[in-house]
């Protein structure tokens, strides 16, 4: 298939790339300092007219198209760019907040979330530590709905002392943060909170926090070990509050860091779970699983890989009524279409790009890599096809992933096949017995016996992981990469998909004589 054709089956393609470039462009030359957004949303208008009036030249209607989403993208970066370069109050201020977020002991402080209702600020989420008073400990009273009026100094947030490329402040902005402060204990009292005050939205956040806290109570109840417990607690309702530093650096060190935080993965896992359970043959089916799905993602955060997840299984669900069946690029970038109009700087989200990319290499790589095992030992057995095609999956992800990761976090995992070969199915057995205690709370008798069996694969887990990172070269440590070295790999993993294209095609050819 040519180029050129293979574009004009991926429209939505060639829409999220212009819209990209677009955003690139202000992001890097940052016009929002000498030109106002609705400049660029001018000629992006300008530009669709022009296109109306080339119907007869579809060449360069195509053109001016392309041209017009490039420009609506640095409208819509330069409008997001002037709206998150707000400033801080100066100064001791006196604000009223509600806590958001179950409150993490941190050494001397307990860390929070908590949105403003009252003050300079209000509105705006904030980065909270309150300094334990071991006295009294008042901050034991505290909880998710808490109301509080306190004296404090909002502070922007700084990068971390690192030499990896993640920007922490950008980070916290696009998680919604406006910024961080510091109370002392004696410069805070609860107060009485008005939830009718509160957004439409908070209020359901709120909703949505108070009910993960509830299921958290339930598998504290179980007697899960410290750290068996930390890492069930973030693959199924995405709570990483409690997972310690050696937990997250085994996770990382052997290439199954994205099994700790919620995802495609995790997404997919429940959504054939309850495709099998309701079905996806009649309408109202396919309606109660795509509700579910989405009341999953708001309880559980709505990060930017459930929601890219959530908008393609949607899709897919909907598209599959009409017997099809297969996922393209058009669905991936319609999610990355609507996503990034909400929120344009979500381009420069770790999670996002780490999300698409690993969707990407799928969707391009799963089937040429698949097809390079031999046709007759894939028709051999059915163990062979189901283990060659996870294997397939995870190489395609690692291959999108890996420039990203090492040039963000300067690690690459070495033996990443090995050990997601194992994991994943680990994983998914967890999610689906932990799924079975929330649901077993009438029969506690049951509940324990799944709860121990759930007990017992995360330990398991822990164990196998801890031990293949003490193998020799289980990851290899300070990479240090430019974007533009970045960039060049990814030009070489193109090439090498092209020439896999095409040993893939030709292979099949030689089946056909």
């Amino acid at each position: 298939m040519k180029s050129a054709d293979w574009l004009q089956l991926h429209p939505l393609l060639k829409i999220v790339l212009a819209f990209i470039i677009g955003l690139v462009i202000a992001h890097t030359f940052n016009f929002g300092t000498f030109a106002p957004w609705w400049l660029w949303l001018g000629i992006t208008i300008v530009a669709l007219l022009v296109a109306l009036l080339c119907r007869s030249h579809a060449r360069w209607q195509g053109v001016c198209i392309f041209g017009a989403f490039i420009f609506w993208g640095m409208s819509l970066y330069t409008l997001q760019d002037c709206r998150s370069n707000s400033s801080l109050p100066t100064g001791e201020q006196v604000a009223q907040c509600v806590i958001m977020s179950p409150l993490i002991s941190k050494g001397k402080v307990v860390q929070c979330d908590v949105l403003l209702t009252k003050g300079l600020l209000s509105g705006k989420k904030v980065k909270a530590s309150i300094l334990k008073d071991t006295l009294q400990r008042r901050y034991q009273q505290l909880g998710i709905g808490s109301g509080i009026v306190f004296r404090a100094v909002f502070r922007p947030f700084e990068n971390l002392k690192s030499k990896s490329h993640f920007d922490y402040p950008q980070w916290m902005f696009l998680h919604g943060y406006q910024a961080q402060t510091f109370i002392y204990f004696t410069d805070w009292q609860t107060c009485a909170v008005d939830f009718h005050d509160l957004p439409r939205v908070e209020r359901l956040r709120l909703f949505a926090q108070q009910v993960r806290s509830r299921l958290l109570q339930i598998l504290e109840r179980q007697g899960l070990h410290d750290q068996d417990y930390a890492v069930i607690a973030a693959m199924t309702l995405g709570d990483k509050s409690s997972l310690s530093k050696s937990t997250k650096e085994l996770y990382s060190i052997t290439g199954t860091s994205h099994l700790l935080a919620l995802s495609g993965l995790h997404l997919s896992i429940l959504f054939g779970l309850l495709s099998v359970v309701f079905g996806r043959r009649h309408f109202l089916n396919v309606v109660i699983v795509i509700l579910t799905i989405w009341a999953y993602i708001f309880l559980t955060g709505m990060s930017s890989s459930l929601l890219r997840s959530g908008l393609m299984l949607t899709l897919y669900s909907l598209v599959s009524l009409l017997n099809r069946h297969r996922m393209s690029l058009n669905a991936l970038s319609f999610a990355a279409i609507v996503m990034l109009m909400i929120q344009p700087m979500l381009l420069w989200d770790v999670s996002f790009q780490l999300s698409f990319m690993a969707v990407l290499a799928i969707l391009i790589l799963y089937h040429p890599i698949y097809h390079l095992l031999p046709l007759h030992w894939l028709q051999s057995s059915y163990f062979i096809r189901l283990l060659w095609g996870m294997m397939t999956v995870s190489v395609a992800a690692q291959i999108g992933t890996a420039p990203l990761v090492a040039y963000y976090f300067g690690r690459f995992s070495c033996y990443f096949l090995f050990t997601n070969l194992m994991a994943v199915p680990l994983t998914t057995f967890i999610l689906y017995t932990a799924c079975l205690v929330f649901m077993l709370s009438f029969w506690t008798s049951a509940q324990n016996i799944v709860a121990k069996v759930m007990a017992w694969t995360a330990q398991f887990l822990n164990q196998q992981l801890s031990a293949i990172a003490s193998w020799t070269g289980a990851s290899v440590e300070n990479i240090h990469l430019t974007a533009i070295q970045v960039l060049a790999i990814y030009l070489l993993i193109g090439c090498g998909i092209g020439f896999l294209f095409y040993l893939s095609k030709s292979y099949r050819q030689s089946k056909i004589y």
